[in-house]
């Protein structure tokens, strides 16, 4: 009798763990199969945002154009304002055109783009203020009026520049925004050296014969 209980436990075992198995396939293939809807519904916010943003540009006066101006402009300033349009479009580009790829750090990198020119803008704005009560008013107020890089740009743009100077700063920033681009985009260094190598080169024309 013990031989036989002991000879059940191993088939008992081996269902559990294939119906262990198959769950775990069903719910990965449930996971796939949610993940090209969420960015579709991504992609079509994208584009909704990026419309607003566009026609906020334009100058065109409505209660979301308006709304949408005065934020962005408070937060990003007036540089990052008019860049978020491109943002946006990049960033349901990446999510239309992902093909399966992971697409999170990318658009991460299309919302940096909008950040670092901010910050960059800040920094050649020439504007001169301290740490002091207020600040957050006054980045505030200067983005919506164009004098300063707003409240979010304004601030990396300050903490930078008091631990690395203008200079070093401005060098970050650089350096930061042309990495979000290339991903962004999804290029490398490497493939835009090949590019270039492997470009069409016209061959010289023979002299014809006289």
């Amino acid at each position: 009798m013990a031989s036989t209980k002991s000879g059940k436990k191993p088939s008992k075992t081996k269902k559990s763990a294939s119906k262990s198995s198959a769950r775990s396939k069903a719910s990965a293939q449930a996971a796939r199969a949610e993940a090209p809807s969420r960015r579709w519904i991504g992609a079509l916010v994208c584009l909704g945002a990026f419309l607003i943003s566009a026609l906020s540009c334009l100058g065109v006066k409505s209660i979301f154009t308006n709304a949408w101006a005065l934020v962005m402009r408070g937060m990003f300033g007036a540089a990052g304002f008019y860049i978020i349009p491109f943002s946006l479009f990049v960033m349901a580009a990446i999510l239309l055109l992902h093909r399966g790829q992971p697409v999170k750090a990318r658009i991460l990198c299309a919302l940096m783009m909008v950040v670092c020119i901010g910050a960059l803008a800040h920094l050649m704005s020439g504007s001169e203020l301290d740490w002091s009560k207020g600040l957050v008013s006054r980045l505030w107020n200067g983005g919506v009026e164009a004098e300063t890089g707003g409240l979010l740009c304004g601030l990396i743009a300050m903490a930078l520049e008091a631990c690395l100077s203008k200079i070093g700063a401005a060098i970050i920033l650089a350096g930061a925004l042309i990495v979000c681009i290339l991903y962004a985009l999804n290029m490398t260094i490497p493939s835009i050296v090949k590019a270039i190598q492997n470009r069409p080169r016209l061959e010289p024309e023979e002299p014809g014969e006289p």
